[in-house]
C-alpha cells in the first residue's frame, strides 16, 4: 500500500480518535471465577497513544521475560475499528484479531496478549476512516 504524500494528509478533515495504552502484566492469567488478570489502573500508568486513521502504531516489546501484555483502547465516544497484530519469532508471523465497537466510552475494549516468543511486536491498525484513536489516559480529562 502506497502512503499519499504528506499534503493529503494535511487536506483530511478532523479525525475520530483512539486512546491506546500496552503495559507488560506481572502476573499469571487469573483462573475462571477469580479476580481479572486486567490492570484497573492502565491509564494511570502507562502514557496514552494517539492512533490516527488509516495508521499503524507498534510496540516492540524488547523484554524476553514479559510473557504477557494488557492492551486497553479507548475512544472520545466514537466508534473504534482496528486490526491488532502480534509479530513473533524472527520471521514476524502475524497472530491476529479485530476490534470494533460502537462507542469507545461506553465499551472500552480490553485484551491480554500473550507473548511467549523472542522478539515480539504488538501493532495496532486504525483501520476506521479517518479516525483517531487515543491509547492511554489521554481520552478522558
Amino acid at each position: 500500500m502506497r502512503c499519499p504524500p504528506a499534503t493529503a494528509w494535511a487536506r483530511l478533515p478532523p479525525a475520530h480518535t483512539f486512546a491506546c495504552s500496552l503495559e507488560p502484566i506481572a502476573q499469571p492469567v487469573a483462573p475462571q471465577g477469580a479476580a481479572s488478570p486486567l490492570a484497573s489502573n492502565i491509564w494511570e500508568s502507562s502514557p496514552a497513544v494517539k492512533v490516527q486513521g488509516s495508521t499503524l502504531k507498534t510496540w516492540d516489546i524488547g523484554e524476553e521475560s514479559t510473557q504477557r501484555v494488557q492492551l486497553s483502547l479507548r475512544s472520545e465516544g466514537r466508534p473504534i475499528d482496528a486490526n491488532i497484530e502480534l509479530w513473533h519469532t524472527p520471521s514476524y508471523i502475524p497472530t491476529k484479531f479485530r476490534i470494533y465497537t460502537e462507542d469507545g466510552v461506553a465499551r472500552p475494549v480490553d485484551a491480554v496478549i500473550e507473548t511467549p516468543k523472542h522478539p515480539k511486536t504488538v501493532a495496532v491498525y486504525n483501520t476506521g476512516p479517518t479516525q483517531t484513536l487515543t491509547l492511554g489516559p489521554n481520552s478522558y480529562p
